[in-house]
């Protein structure tokens, strides 16, 4: 459901009121399986409010981040830790009884999102560059 036609009109409380057995009806709700995916579907509604078109079907493709232990281990040695100090040890070895991960680590799904996906330049108004 959008409570918009189009993306200059505004986002009142009483379109929201009007809308709302629709809003809350979670009958044809899509999860969104990844953040790509939630990505592309919020892309798609903001397609059609600019085109005016029918609202598009929903997706739920995607990239998948996949990651193992050694991606863990290289994320690690490239941010700085080392075996020199026994603390930074449960980063670097997998078998460590403490094997971790460095939490700055769980960024990297979303940054591939953003970079990975195709239609990083169709939101109305905005450019988006990473060069």
């Amino acid at each position: 459901c959008l409570i918009r036609q189009r993306i200059p009109d505004p986002a009142t409380i009483e379109s929201v009121q009007a809308n709302w057995p629709e809003i809350t009806n979670m009958k044809n709700a899509v999860p969104l399986v990844s953040l790509s995916a939630s990505r592309v579907a919020l892309v798609e509604k903001l397609e059609y409010l600019r085109k005016g078109e029918q609202t598009p079907t929903s997706s739920s493709e995607g990239a998948l981040f996949t990651f193992s232990s050694k991606d863990l281990i290289l994320y690690a040695l490239g941010v700085g830790a080392s075996v020199q100090n026994p603390e930074e040890l449960k980063l670097l070895y997998e078998n460590h009884q403490n094997f971790s991960v460095i939490p700055s680590f769980y960024i990297l799904p979303s940054m591939h999102a953003v970079t990975s996906f195709r239609r990083l330049n169709t939101i109305p108004g905005k450019t988006i560059s990473l060069e």
